[in-house]
C-alpha cells in the first residue's frame, strides 16, 4: 500500500513550523514495515530540540489541518 498523502503533508508542515528545530521525523508501524492496509493508522515520531506546551499545541493544529 502506498504511503498516505498525510505523511508528506505532516512532514512539510512540521518543517515549515519548526524549521531547524526538527531533529528527526520517523515513520514507524505498519506503514514503515510495508504491511499497512486501508484502515491502518499512521505512526510518526517528531523529535524537536526541545518541546514547549506551545509546540504541542502547534503539532495538534498541524494534525487537525490534515484531511483524513
Amino acid at each position: 500500500m502506498p504511503l498516505p498523502d498525510a505523511v508528506p503533508r505532516f512532514r512539510d508542515a512540521a518543517v515549515a513550523a519548526f524549521g531547524g528545530r526538527v531533529q528527526c521525523l520517523l515513520l514507524t508501524g505498519s506503514h514503515a514495515r510495508g504491511d499497512a492496509h486501508a484502515s491502518s493508522d499512521i505512526d510518526m515520531w517528531l523529535l524537536l530540540d526541545e518541546v514547549s506546551p506551545c509546540d504541542l499545541r502547534r503539532v495538534a493544529e498541524i494534525i487537525a489541518s490534515i484531511p483524513s
